[in-house]
């Protein structure tokens, strides 16, 4: 959800839909469900529900808010120099690669989120590395970049924990960020450590904590399972030891138990901050806030931690399911089984409802805070989920409908009520966010604003996604996509042989006839297949041919990929 401020211009109410990648839900929405559809009019806050759980493409909400009309020069000069002068949060407004300016600064992205992302980033050139593909000096040009970030980013992590401890004990008191218990001077100091080391010696380094590529627990975090007080880890063990027992006739209960706090901050607590930030705004300065809302990402757990399983049933019957389905099943990636599918189906609709309600508080604020009629609200995802459709659960780097249209909404008094019917995407959310509040958009940005009439004379979309965007990998992209009106070809430039769910070669769908994309029609000669690939080649000719030495290192990375698995990833044994 996004929110920025723009003056007045009438009363009149109401969202501004549009679709975002690939061209949105054309009207599609009631199709694309397998289960039935319910509970579609319960969105009583923002249509959220609605549109998401008919096309089953919310997963993570996004919020932004600005209101207040802009600064203008004699503001954006104070704002840079109270900037200059240390007033942001992570280190003087500057941090987080925001520049400048920015007075106050609170980040709650995951650690592990951010060790994974590097990890992705790293291993194709460390496998490289390893089979002999590349050499020392080139390896590191591409690592250690990655790695500095990393500790970077961490050590910033851990300094905005220790500075907003008492504000995260309000706010975030029953969540695990608060409830772990973690010494955040030991985890700077560990931190500090690992970076001391990689600079002392990263090929060392390098060698030690890539033996084999980690998962995020296993790397830096691992150093911090003792890094908080004493009677935290013995309450710790004591659980444990009380769980194990209750495991012995009670299986389910103890799973449920095991997982009493989301390994991530609830919609709740997020909704908490974020009003808590808007009652004590100065109304005479612009603000922004940006939120994102995890509880549609797998694990779905709706409800707040560690309550989320007493909670879940509230939001399973509001959406029109039963209050006794088997939540132990959802700590797990995927379901276990066939008849655990459609209890996945059914806590997915339910986080929808647990965000919508979320989001619901946050315009409550602003009405109550007389925010409301000078702020613009943007809601948005930046992926679906597929549950199932092709094979797999969750999201992948494919380009289905499922994982790529997503809901787009904007709302402030003079919008009135509007629903954008024409092919966006993503891109165009800046643009248009730009023109909502008089701003002029950049000289270099890709998308078009979605009021803009240029829009509808679209008649395609091009996406692309790399394997896990690794460093080897960052110039050509292993799937791209084009979507238009009424087909969509997605293009396997390369075999992934993490993809162990997907179909072997290109995949062609009309969306019309086939909006869940069950029925491949792809073949050299079909009609609507050079107006598709066009786009495709035309991208790819811009982005050029791999070098000999990196497209040997891909391959390379690929082959270990297959080498290294250890047991049978078909359909029957997940």
């Amino acid at each position: 959800m996004l929110a920025l401020a723009a003056p007045p211009q009438q009363e009149q109410r109401g969202p501004l839909a549009v679709g975002g990648h690939a061209g949105g839900l054309r009207g599609q929405v009631e199709q694309r469900r397998q289960a039935p559809a319910r509970a579609a009019g319960d969105a009583q806050n923002f249509g959220v529900l609605g549109l998401a759980a008919a096309g089953r493409s919310l997963v993570v909400g996004v919020v932004v808010l600005l209101p207040g009309r802009p600064p203008g020069r004699r503001g954006e000069r104070r704002a840079r120099q109270e900037g200059e002068r240390g007033g942001g949060g992570g280190g003087g407004g500057g941090g987080y690669g925001y520049g400048g300016g920015v007075r106050k600064e609170s980040h709650l992205y995951s650690p592990k989120a951010l060790m994974g992302a590097a990890v992705n980033r790293c291993q194709s050139s460390i496998l490289a590395f390893q089979a002999g593909e590349i050499g020392t000096s080139r390896m590191l040009e591409l690592v250690a970049p990655v790695l500095e970030d990393l500790f970077e980013q961490l050590i910033d992590f851990s300094q905005e924990r220790i500075r907003s401890h008492c504000e995260d004990l309000e706010d975030f008191g029953k969540t695990s960020l608060v409830q772990d218990g973690f010494d955040f001077n030991a985890v700077r100091r560990i931190t500090e450590r690992h970076r001391d080391q990689f600079r002392d010696d990263p090929v060392g380094y390098v060698s030690f904590h890539f033996q084999t590529i980690p998962e995020a627990h296993e790397w830096i975090a691992a150093d911090w399972r003792f890094a908080r007080t004493k009677s935290k880890l013995f309450r710790e063990a004591i659980f444990r030891g009380t769980n194990k027992l209750l495991g012995s006739f009670a299986p389910e209960r103890a799973v449920l138990r095991a997982n009493r706090f989301k390994q991530f901050i609830d919609g709740n607590a997020i909704a908490n901050r974020v009003i808590r930030t808007l009652r004590e705004h100065d109304r005479k300065r612009p603000f922004l806030i940006w939120t994102h809302f995890f509880d549609t990402h797998v694990p779905y757990l709706p409800g707040r931690c560690p309550y989320w399983y007493d909670e879940a049933p509230d939001y399973l019957e509001a959406v029109g399911y039963p209050r006794n389905l088997d939540l132990s099943v959802m700590p797990f990636k995927r379901p276990q089984d066939e008849a655990h599918r459609e209890i996945w189906s059914a806590v997915y609709d339910a986080t929808i409802r647990y965000v919508d309600m979320q989001i619901g508080r946050i315009l409550d604020a602003l009405d109550a805070c007389g925010l409301r009629k000078d702020t613009l609200v943007v809601v948005c995802s930046d992926h679906g989920e597929e549950l199932g459709e092709h094979g797999n659960y969750s999201h992948y780097f494919r380009l289905h409908q499922h994982s790529t249209s997503v809901p787009m909404l904007f709302h402030r008094p003079g919008i009135g009520r509007n629903h954008i019917d024409d092919l966006t995407t993503l891109m165009d959310l800046a643009p248009t966010v730009a023109d909502l509040v008089g701003v002029k958009p950049a000289e270099n940005w890709q998308g078009l604003a979605v009021t803009d009439p240029r829009i509808s004379e679209r008649n395609h979309v091009v996406m692309e996604s790399f394997h896990g965007g690794n460093c080897l990998f960052d110039s050509r992209p292993i799937y791209m996509a084009t979507r238009g009106r009424q087909y969509e070809l997605i293009w396997r430039e390369w075999n992934d042989p993490n993809d162990i769910f997907g179909v072997d070669g290109h995949e062609l769908y009309d969306l019309d006839a086939d909006p869940l994309e069950q029925n491949n029609l792809y073949r050299e000669d079909h009609p609507a297949l050079s107006d598709l690939l066009t786009p495709i080649e035309r991208r790819l000719s811009e982005i050029g041919e791999f070098p000999a030495d990196r497209l040997a290192a891909v391959r390379a990375e690929l082959q270990c990929a297959l080498n290294a698995r250890e047991f049978d990833y078909t359909r029957e044994n997940l």
